[in-house]
C-alpha cells in the first residue's frame, strides 16, 4: 500500500519558534487537574528541553513515573525532581523499555562537552541501542566518546505493573527512533491517556504509518517540529475556541 506520509518525513516545522515551552502550554490545557500520573520514557536530565518539568513543579498533585537508561543522566534527572515539593511523587526506573530482554546500550560520556565544548545542549540525548544512530549525528565527531552499558530491560505494561500503574493521563516518549516499538506496547484498551507525546523525527516511514495507525482511531494528532501530540478524542481539556486554534496551528498532515 501506497504510504501517505511519504516525502513529509524530516520536513522543517513551518514555525521554527515551535519549544517545549508550548508543548508545555498545550498539555496543561488538555489535562487541566491538578492531579495526574504521567509516564515519561527516556527522560534525560527531567529539564533540558523538557516540556514536563515546568508543570510537575507547579502542580504538585502531579505524579511522575521516569525512566532514563544512562547512569550520569539518571544521577541528574534524580537531583532535579527531588528538588520539588513532595518528592515522594516520583519515582524512576534506570532501564530500557523493549521486549523484556537486556541489550546493549549506546551512549555519550559526559566529558565530550568539555573536549568539544561547543557542542549542542542536546549532545547526551542521542543514546541509542544503535551505535550507528549516535554516529550519524554531528558528522561522527562523537564517536570517541560513545559508551557502552548492558541494559535491563522491560516490557512496557511490565513496567507499569512493576510501579502498580493502572492509570496513566500523559505518557511521553523520546527515545531515538525507538519510539514506536514502545508506542506499540500500549494497550489502548486498558490505558487511553488524554496525551500521548512522542518523537516521530527518527521513525522511518513504516514505523511512522504504524504509530499513526495504532492511535488515530481514538486520538486526533498534532505536530510540534519533532513531535507528535496526540489528543484523545473522549476526554479533554481543551475549550473550543482552544481546539480550533491547536487544529488551525498544528493539525498532522494526512
Amino acid at each position: 500500500m501506497k504510504s501517505k506520509w511519504k516525502g513529509r518525513i524530516g520536513l522543517p516545522f513551518k514555525n521554527e519558534g515551535a519549544s517545549s515551552m508550548l508543548q508545555t502550554s498545550w498539555i496543561s490545557k488538555a489535562i487541566p487537574s491538578q492531579h495526574a500520573s504521567v509516564v515519561q520514557i527516556g527522560s534525560n536530565d527531567g529539564k533540558t528541553r523538557d516540556p514536563l518539568y515546568p508543570l510537575m513543579k507547579e502542580r504538585i498533585g502531579w505524579r511522575g513515573l521516569f525512566v532514563e537508561p544512562v547512569p550520569y543522566l539518571l544521577r541528574r534527572l534524580r537531583d532535579n525532581y527531588m528538588s520539588l515539593d513532595s518528592p515522594e511523587r516520583f519515582r524512576f526506573y534506570n532501564g530500557a523499555v523493549n521486549d523484556g530482554s537486556k541489550g546493549e546500550f549506546f551512549y555519550v560520556d559526559r566529558h565530550a562537552k568539555y573536549v568539544i565544548p561547543d557542542l549542542p545542549e542536546w549532545y547526551d540525548q542521542i543514546g541509542s541501542f544503535d551505535r550507528q544512530h549516535i554516529l550519524n549525528h554531528l558528522g561522527g565527531i562523537l564517536a570517541p566518546f560513545i559508551k557502552e552499558l548492558e541494559l535491563a530491560g522491560s516490557t512496557l505494561q511490565g513496567l507499569l505493573d512493576k510501579f502498580q500503574i493502572d492509570h496513566v493521563d500523559l505518557l511521553h516518549i523520546d527515545t531515538e527512533g525507538y519510539d514506536w516499538v514502545i508506542l506499540s506496547q500500549l494497550n489502548l484498551e486498558r490505558y487511553r491517556p488524554s496525551v500521548i507525546l512522542f518523537e516521530y523525527k527518527h521513525l522511518n516511514e513504516t514505523d511512522l504509518n504504524r504509530a499513526v495507525a495504532h492511535v488515530s482511531d481514538r486520538y486526533e494528532i498534532f505536530r510540534f517540529k519533532n513531535d507528535l501530540f496526540c489528543l484523545l478524542r473522549e476526554r479533554h481539556g481543551l475549550l473550543n475556541d482552544d481546539l480550533r486554534a491547536f487544529r488551525k496551528q498544528y493539525t498532522f498532515p494526512v
